[in-house]
């Protein structure tokens, strides 16, 4: 069972029960926010060492690095039982059946390499296609199912700072949140579907300076303020899942005081416009008048 988690899920927690249990999904979820951050996190009576779990418990809630440390202790005790085997299997048969185990390990580690590569690379901004090449670059993040927009931003927030710490700066940083919602028709009983599309409420400057961590949780907190607003206005709709992240970076110029564009002909004779010559542009007969005259 720990094996199977880990080779299909990437979780914080790990719950067991049985079949005639009842479980508050809603409560649980509430009371664990206060509890994620222990080390050896688990709840319910363990008839044995944490790192030797025993599954004979109608409920048992592990974190992630207690059951990390239980699938070790596992496959070790496995991997004694099977130099135990090995111990009564005669020489010439043994490096057969070693090669043959060596091979099966070397497989084994490597489907679960990949399988990690995969997880990561869900979560991996992808830079998407733009008319503006060269200016505007878009990067989205496709969502997942079975993350709330809290989880799912949270759970992005890496790969995404990673992005922008890539960049050359300075630049100019926008956050669109796309969710899909539902509800249902109290005429026909049938499940309506909805996109919410969630701007950030400007762009950001992002300098070499600037705090890439507080940034990214202002601008995300601003992002879930929007959705569950959305949810709040009475309008039925409910989250369903997360459609899509998208990132838009943009290079950031300041402007300066040095250009300097010559007035047509025609408006320059009527001088009736002021249209001050930099300093670095003037004549030495020009700047001596200036300087004279301040």
């Amino acid at each position: 069972m720990l094996f199977w988690a880990f080779e299909h899920y990437d979780f914080d927690f790990f719950l067991k029960t049985d079949d005639d249990y009842f479980v508050c999904l809603n409560n649980l979820a509430n009371d664990l926010q206060y509890r994620k951050n222990e080390k050896y996190l688990y709840w319910d009576w363990l008839g044995c060492d944490p790192s030797m779990v025993a599954m004979d418990s109608g409920l048992l809630i592990l974190g992630k690095d207690l059951t990390s440390e239980a699938a070790n202790s596992i496959k070790s005790e496995l991997d004694k039982f099977v130099d135990w085997i090995l111990s009564y299997v005669p020489e010439p048969v043994k490096k057969t059946v070693k090669e043959a185990a060596d091979k099966r390990v070397e497989r084994l580690k490597e489907r679960i390499k990949r399988l990690h590569e995969e997880v990561e690379d869900r979560f991996t901004p992808k830079e998407q296609q733009t008319a503006l090449k060269g200016y505007l670059k878009t990067h989205g993040i496709a969502g997942q199912r079975g993350y709330d927009p809290k989880t799912f931003i949270a759970r992005i927030k890496p790969k995404v700072l990673e992005l922008i710490s890539q960049q050359k700066k300075p630049i100019k940083v926008k956050f669109i949140f796309t969710c899909g919602f539902i509800k249902e028709d109290p005429a026909t009983a049938q499940i309506e579907e909805e996109l919410g599309y969630f701007h950030t409420e400007k762009p950001e400057i992002v300098t070499e300076s600037t705090d890439l961590s507080d940034l990214f949780d202002t601008m995300t907190n601003y992002l879930l303020g929007l959705v569950e607003l959305f949810q709040k206005q009475g309008s039925g709709w409910q989250f369903d899942q997360v459609e899509y992240f998208d990132i838009n970076i943009d290079p950031f110029e300041p402007l300066s005081g040095s250009s300097y564009i010559p007035l047509p002909p025609k408006l320059a004779s009527k001088k009736a416009i002021i249209n001050a010559l930099p300093f670095d542009l003037m004549s030495l007969k020009e700047k001596a008048n200036l300087l004279a005259w301040i």
